[in-house]
């Protein structure tokens, strides 16, 4: 599970995450609100882009990248090579995690809340 803690500023936005598979065969999944519909480049591709909405202020984004590999490729996540935030925001924190944990569950340092 990736978690992005970011700030909207209304402007495009874009995060790709290049992951591994169980077949160390890389893949680039690019979460953006610039699209509407989920493309990917070929029907072989290694790389999907898939439309994310933000609302306004900041907010906790968690990703569940074994599900969306699974859902996407048909393959098993094992590991993330990279993280690129790409856009006009502001981002407070990146992380990974095993599970989405309530705000109080967190340590003092990756809390949203303070």
């Amino acid at each position: 599970m990736l978690v992005l803690h970011l700030k909207n500023k209304r402007n495009f936005l874009s995060v790709s995450v290049v992951l591994r598979d169980a077949t160390g065969r890389h893949r680039k999944l690019t979460l953006t609100n610039h699209v509407t519909v989920a493309t990917m480049s070929g029907p072989d591709s290694d790389e999907a882009t898939l439309p994310m909405e933000l609302g306004p202020g900041w907010q906790m984004v968690p990703v569940d990248l074994a599900a969306l590999a699974l859902a996407v490729w048909g393959c098993q996540f094992k590991g993330v090579s990279m993280v690129r935030v790409k856009a006009s925001c502001a981002v407070r924190k990146v992380f990974m995690s095993d599970r989405v944990y309530a705000d109080a569950e967190l340590p003092e340092y990756l809390r949203a809340l303070g």
